[in-house]
């Protein structure tokens, strides 16, 4: 026996016939093809299946596919539009927040559907919306901080890339450096490091050949100046 379904999954409206057991991972799998969202505990443990359903997360392997009849749904390859990554994506791909990828569509989802609703969560409330997700490659450090990148670069005004020169042999107070590193990140869109004893030998020494060498950063500036550095984070943060 079968029933007819009718649901919108990424802004295409779907009707398929399908048995009423059938899960709404398979549907969208085997029914529709679109398999970045992956099939793993099929008992909601691991949300590596994660899409929305109405604007919410769920996780698709407990979910029938009749329970979606009439309903939206949102998958991760919705994500990506008109051939550029959502800033999620790119964060988890500059974070290295990823290494096998099963876990990672529903992570991305979790992710995206979090910074819409709480545009500047805490390190807490962030660990607790991913904690149904399951990922037994690189832990959770890398996800967090792709969290904490996002959560810097959503506004307009805090949208800068930032080059830092850095030759491994800075002088000044590394717990100073740091600190404002930390920050940096929280305000900067993209935070590039470049090495200049890798670059061309004409790059080298100072601040402006790099800048040559990176003409889509917004400020250039050297790790060696910690002065520089704080006033560069004071302009960001006033912007």
């Amino acid at each position: 026996m079968t029933m007819r379904i009718a649901m919108t999954v990424n802004g295409t409206e779907y009707a398929r016939e399908v048995e009423p057991r059938l899960l709404l991972i398979h549907f969208l799998r085997d029914e529709l093809g679109l398999t970045g969202s992956h099939w793993g505990c099929d008992t909601s443990n691991c949300g590596s299946c994660v899409v929305w359903l109405d604007q919410k997360p769920v996780n698709a392997c407990t979910v029938l596919a009749a329970m979606a009849d009439g309903h939206c749904v949102r998958t991760v390859e919705d994500l990506e539009r008109d051939g550029r990554l959502d800033p999620v994506q790119e964060g988890f791909i500059e974070c290295h927040g990823l290494q096998c990828g099963f876990c990672t569509p529903g992570m991305m989802m979790t992710a995206r559907w979090l910074l819409d609703h709480h545009p500047d969560p805490s390190e807490a409330e962030i660990r607790e919306a991913i904690s149904g997700q399951i990922c037994r490659c690189t832990g959770y450090g890398a996800a967090v901080k792709e969290f904490n990148d996002r959560c810097g670069c959503r506004g307009v005004a805090r949208g800068a890339v930032v080059l830092i020169i850095s030759d491994g042999w800075e002088t000044g107070d590394p717990e100073l450096l740091g600190a404002q590193m930390a920050r940096l990140s929280r305000v900067a869109h993209r935070i590039v490091w470049a090495n200049p004893r890798t670059q061309s030998p004409r790059y080298r020494p100072e601040v402006g050949g790099m800048a040559a060498a990176w003409p889509y950063c917004d400020a250039v500036v050297s790790a060696h100046n910690l002065d520089a550095l704080g006033d560069l984070l004071s302009a960001l943060q006033a912007r």
